[in-house]
């Protein structure tokens, strides 16, 4: 990853765990509940499980819960479906077929490598391509992975 997704993750992950302790604080403050109890309660409502109340809960507390399932719900799932994008758009074969991509690579012999995948070097795997060259892609910049991926060429 990048460090900009990794950034990117990294304050999802914070703000999962503000979200968390926000809800735990919530639920020490309004029931005067211990900490597991209140943790317990935000972990159980923010993931849907639904185990029910670890204690008696008042009217304010309801409403609090109430909150926290509406906004920390769709809050985790729009932070967990962005995750799965992040890791998609990193490179698309790292879930799928990266396993693949690298067997052909290893059973390759008397290949040539292209340096990049810029305009000269989309040129030479055309070539390669067009006269069964076996040539494997070396790329940094995830774009171009990309689009030498939608290629089909093999790519590092």
């Amino acid at each position: 990853m990048t460090s900009a997704l990794q950034q990117r993750f990294l304050w999802h992950l914070v703000r999962i765990c503000v979200l968390v302790l926000i809800g735990t604080l919530g639920f020490m403050w309004i029931e005067h509940w211990s900490l597991l109890d209140a943790l317990f309660m935000t972990v159980e409502t923010v993931t849907t499980v639904g185990y029910g109340f670890p204690q008696q809960i008042s009217d304010a507390g309801r409403v609090f819960a109430l909150v926290l399932m509406l906004t920390g719900v769709g809050f985790v799932l729009y932070i967990l479906s962005d995750m799965v994008q992040m890791l998609l758009e990193a490179n698309p074969t790292a879930i799928i077929g990266r396993r693949r991509m690298k067997e052909k690579i290893a059973r390759l012999s008397n290949h040539q490598i292209v340096c990049g995948f810029g305009r000269t070097g989309q040129e030479v795997a055309h070539h390669f391509s067009l006269n069964r060259v076996p040539f494997v892609v070396v790329e940094a910049d995830l774009q171009a992975v990309k689009h030498a991926e939608e290629k089909g060429c093999l790519v590092l």
